[in-house]
């Protein structure tokens, strides 16, 4: 499944969508169908592949104009 889902993204160059938008767009019926793609999400959102807004949409990071890394500040502000 995981798969899947960074395929449809590289290939539509879709917007971030939501989980209920991949929902219709993979045809899940199923509550086990929808366990399967919120894990999957889960994963790759783990694994740094998507990401997830806060409006809790995903996306390819690359598509989305991010940048990853780690700010480190003092408290005293310098």
């Amino acid at each position: 499944m995981e798969e899947k889902i960074l395929q449809y993204f590289k290939e539509s160059g879709s917007r971030p969508l939501t989980v209920h938008e991949l929902e219709e767009i993979f045809e899940i019926e199923t509550a086990e169908q929808f366990k399967v793609l919120v894990k999957a999400l889960n994963e790759l959102e783990n694994s740094g592949e998507l990401v997830r807004t806060r409006k809790n949409r995903y996306g390819l990071p690359e598509k989305m104009n991010l940048v990853r890394g780690k700010i480190e500040m003092h408290k005293k502000g310098f």
